[in-house]
């Protein structure tokens, strides 16, 4: 059995309400123009861990046993903000990004 808890910053955080604008820019999801920091794109920390918490949930249930996955918004997009600059930054022939729950 595999609980998935989607908060807005973590349960180990004291309880914040939180929605998907203002956990993305805490995440650092944020564009900018000429006036400074914009929103990069609308509710884009929801889908983000929603994605992520389907990718975990079938990775805890192929383990077995009984799982708690704590995902938060502000997180699941700052690891879009990481992933996104990591691809930047590297060369071409190293932008495959690894894929943990692959079986190999």
């Amino acid at each position: 059995r595999v609980w998935l808890s989607i908060t807005a910053y973590g349960r180990g955080q004291p309880l914040r309400v939180g929605f998907g604008d203002d956990c993305a820019v805490a995440g650092g999801l944020v564009a900018s123009d000429t006036d400074g920091p914009v929103f990069a794109a609308d509710a884009a920390a929801d889908p983000i861990t929603g994605l992520l918490g389907a990718v975990a949930v079938l990775d805890r249930l192929s383990h077995g046993g009984r799982w708690l996955v704590d995902l938060a918004l502000a997180h699941a997009a700052a690891l879009a903000v990481s992933v996104n600059t990591l691809h930047a930054i590297m060369p071409p022939s190293r932008r495959s990004l690894p894929q943990p729950w692959a079986r190999t």
